[in-house]
Order: structure tokens, then sequence, then C-alpha cells
């Protein structure tokens, strides 16, 4: 069986050498933990269920790759080329992703708690039941994100867009997301209780049934929002817009 130094060594061939060898060894576990390959090109490379725990990918292309239930728990892939990448159910806590590109990744059901995302750009991509609690987020373009059912409890989504993303039934207890743009954004029967919304920008937003109890909206502009069965108890409302 190769060595955790045998596999690293054979991915820094790059893809077509790595791809080649796993699908000649495909029964053999991939333990990669601490892997370093700043800036390597490993586009489309297919690495499914690997262990890659605390390995740097930072500026790595790892676009169109192959990733579902990968283990990258703390990996460092700062400013790393994700887009179109399959992380199905991957490990992702405690990453460092900030400024990374996700364009149309799928990261259904990943896990990404307390993961630095700064600056990150998911536009378009899969989050459906992803968890993404306690993550930081600010500044970062979530623009047509598809995440229903998302766990980003606790997460900081400062300044963040998330202009037509889908966070039916999300779970956004507790998340600041000042000045944050949900323009029509769809929010329906969303959990947004005592989340920090001030200054952020709702137009058209579907908030129907959606639970803003103890939320802070302040300054906030929900101009042709739909609000049916929205709950507002002890919500803070000086300065919004509610205008049609």
């Amino acid at each position: 069986m190769t060595t955790n130094a045998e596999q690293i060594e054979i991915l820094r061939q790059g893809a077509e050498a790595w791809n080649r060898w796993r699908e000649e060894n495909a029964s053999i576990p991939l333990a990669l933990e601490g892997a370093s390959l700043p800036g390597a090109d490993l586009r489309k490379v297919v690495l499914g269920h690997a262990d890659l725990q605390g390995a740097d990918f930072e500026g790595a292309d790892l676009s169109g790759a192959y990733l579902r239930r990968s283990n990258l728990n703390q990996a460092r892939l700062k400013g790393a080329n994700l887009c179109e990448t399959y992380l199905k159910a991957a490990d992702l806590s405690g990453a460092d992703l900030s400024g990374a590109r996700l364009v149309n990744s799928y990261l259904a059901r990943a896990d990404l708690r307390q993961a630095r995302m700064a600056g990150v750009d998911l536009k378009n991509a899969n989050l459906r039941l992803g968890i993404l609690r306690g993550a930081i987020l600010d500044d970062a373009s979530l623009e047509g994100v598809y995440a229903a059912e998302a766990d980003f409890r606790e997460a900081n989504l400062a300044r963040v867009n998330l202009t037509h993303a889908r966070l039916e039934e999300a779970g956004l207890l507790r998340v600041q997301m000042p000045e944050a743009n949900l323009t029509h954004a769809q929010l329906k029967n969303a959990d947004l209780r005592q989340v920090d919304l001030r200054q952020a920008d709702l137009t058209a937003a579907d908030l129907r049934s959606a639970n803003l109890e103890g939320a802070n909206l302040e300054g906030a502009n929900l101009k042709s929002a739909r609000l049916a069965g929205a709950i507002f108890r002890d919500t803070r409302l000086k300065g919004v817009n509610f205008q049609r």
C-alpha cells in the first residue's frame, strides 16, 4: 500500500498522473493529510473520500475537481479556484476559503462550520442542507445560491450579496447580516430570529411565514417584500421602508 508521502508525490505530478494512478488503484484508501501543494494545477482531479485534513492548496486550481465526502478539515484553500467543484458532503469545517472562487460548485450537505470564507464567490452554488454554523462570510457573494434548509446559525454575513438567493427554511438564528443585499431573495419559512439585518436591502424578498422574532431591521428596505404570515414579535423596525 502506498504511504502518505508516496501519494502526495503522485499528486504533485498533476491531475492527469494522479487520476491515472487512482483508476489503477481504486481500492487504496487516500491518505493525503498535510499535503502541501500551494498554487498547484489540479483541474478535474479525482479525490473523492480522500483524507486531506490540514492540506495546503492556497491559490491552487481545483476547478471541476471531484471531492465528494473528502476530509478537508482545517485545510488551507485561500484564493483557490474551486469553480464547478463537486464537494457533496465534504468536511470543510475550520477551513480557510478566504477569497476562494466556488462559482457553480456543488456543496450540498457539506460541513463548513467555523470556515473562514470572507470575500468568497459562491455565485449559483448549491448549498442545500449545508452546515455553515459560525462561518465567516463577510463581503462574500452568494448571488443566486441555492441554500434551502441550510444551517447558517451564528454566522457572519455582513455586507454579503444574496440577491436572488434561495434560502427557504434556512436556519439563520442570530446571524450577523448588516448591510446585506437580499433583493429578490427567497426566505419563506426561514428562521430569522435575533438576526441582525440593519440597513439590509430586502426589496421584493419573499419573507412569507418567516420568523423574525427579536430581529433587528432598523433602517432596512422592505419595499415590495412579501410578508404574509411573517412573525415580527419584539422586532426592531425603526426606519424600515415598507412601501410597495
